[in-house]
């Protein structure tokens, strides 16, 4: 084939791919209108929601690393007033997918010979380094858990069984904890094990405020985090009417803005099956630029959007589309799940993060020909 027709050809390829980018691009911003609230907007669709009360002892829940950002600002607002807040991970987010194990390569990171358990410490590191921007230290108040990521709803689900068999991760091929510095290294890939560790924590810091995902939320970690951290808690009695349980806006959403904007606000617009009533915390600047900062940490989580650069250097990521002036919580009044909801939502999402990596796909190959 002669050159001047593989040019031709790559340059069809190349604007097909523009055009579904954009169209792509398009839907994404369709979802987030649905959630920011702008000067434009009539009044009756700005009124406050309820503030949240701030905690004294402040739990959160993560089902993953990053997951903490959902009450970044809260965690600050709690230590600001004099209270304490802690953060637990129930995974490291060991994945294992191709472009995980060549940024580690590119990053030169090799602490353990498993790729997947080497992604997860790598994620750890991630962690300590942006909850330390929240003001916490992450020596005394980041715990991992270290179950396995993707594997949570599935060890829910053996958990209604008799006598249930111990799960084995797809991704570190482990039956039980494989990191040294977690909560119980070695404890079984089990719910009673799950539920062991976080009774222990929940009687040890008795939280007045624990904050978890959503029931609903499409991402099967974040659900069944929520369904773990609820069944432990009723195994305290101790706790039962003084700790509340407030959910933050669910992460994972085809509505939930991906948005390149800054400074925008989000309202909880779309009904869940389980009934929710939100409240919000407004953030002041300097809790908004510590939650940008952050955010900035993990960048594992954004260099699958720039395929194409040996290094992520702080470009354009869809993670920056969660950081909002203010952050929403919610008490989930009654719990419904309902199957045909999350699909909907996680085939929603789809194209929205089809579209960024397309997006940054053209943005890098300017950079690398352009220098810019």
């Amino acid at each position: 084939m002669s050159r001047s027709r593989l040019g031709r050809r790559f340059w069809a390829s190349a604007f097909a791919l523009l055009a579904l980018a954009l169209v792509l691009d398009q839907w994404r911003v369709r979802g987030r209108a649905e959630l920011t609230v702008d000067s434009d907007l009539a009044s009756d669709e700005r009124l406050p929601l309820p503030v949240v009360e701030v905690p004294k002892r402040l739990l959160v829940l993560a089902p993953h690393p990053d997951d903490v950002l959902l009450a970044a600002g809260l965690i600050q607002r709690t230590l600001s007033a004099g209270g304490e807040a802690r953060v637990v991970d129930l995974t490291c987010g060991d994945g294992k997918s191709p472009l995980a194990i060549r940024f580690l390569k590119r990053k030169g990171f090799r602490e353990a010979q498993n790729d997947a358990v080497n992604y997860g410490l790598y994620r750890q590191k991630e962690d300590q380094r942006s909850v330390t921007d929240l003001g916490l230290n992450p020596t005394r108040h980041l715990t991992f858990l270290g179950y396995p990521d993707s594997g949570l709803w599935e060890i829910l689900e053996r958990s209604k069984k008799e006598n249930p068999e111990a799960y084995r991760s797809r991704n570190t091929s482990a039956d039980s904890v494989p990191y040294d510095n977690a909560l119980r290294p070695g404890a079984p890939y089990t719910g009673n094990s799950i539920l062991t560790d976080l009774a222990s924590v929940l009687s040890d810091f008795q939280p007045d405020l624990l904050v978890l995902p959503h029931p609903n939320d499409h991402h099967r970690d974040h659900a069944a985090t929520w369904y773990f951290g609820n069944e432990a808690l009723a195994l305290l009695p101790e706790l039962i009417g003084k700790t509340r349980v407030l959910v933050p806006f669910d992460f994972h959403s085809g509505d939930l803005p991906h948005s390149l904007k800054r400074n925008f606000r989000m309202r909880p617009t779309r009904e869940t099956p389980s009934p929710t009533t939100w409240q919000e915390l407004e953030l002041t600047p300097a809790e908004y630029q510590a939650k940008l900062t952050a955010t900035s940490r993990y960048t594992s989580q954004m260099a699958w959007e720039h395929p194409f650069l040996p290094e992520y250097h702080g470009h354009i990521s869809y993670m920056y589309g969660y950081v909002a002036r203010n952050e929403l919580f919610g008490e989930v009044q009654s719990v419904i799940h309902d199957e045909g909801f999350r699909r909907s939502i996680e085939m929603k999402a789809l194209p929205a993060r089809v579209g960024a990596v397309i997006g940054n796909v053209f943005t890098d190959l300017g950079r690398h020909l352009f220098g810019k």
